[in-house]
């Protein structure tokens, strides 16, 4: 395996203020769009393509839930990453 680069706002969420559904403005629309229509659909571009994909509250508690532990012991130890944490996260503290 080669080198990997990961960039992630947090390495663990679970015990993050508000989760799933922070009170951020972007929290508060998927929340009424949970409220009014069960799902909230996301519009992002990913690869230079345009997705239009149906995130449901359920997705939303799953990602949060998941155990990324693993990685400690389970990750190869020959892969060179690089992790780019953003420290000025208001949902997830540093």
């Amino acid at each position: 395996m080669g080198k990997q680069v990961l960039l992630s706002p947090s390495w663990s969420i679970v015990d993050a203020p508000n989760l799933p559904f922070p009170e951020s403005p972007p929290g508060i629309i998927w929340k009424e769009s949970f409220a009014s229509h069960g799902f909230y659909t996301w519009n992002v571009t990913v690869a230079r393509k345009q997705l239009s994909l149906k995130i449901t509250p359920e997705d939303v508690e799953n990602f949060v839930k998941w155990d990324t532990s693993f990685v400690w012991d389970q990750f190869p130890q020959g892969t060179d990453v690089l992790t780019l944490h953003g420290l000025s996260d208001k949902m997830v503290p540093p």
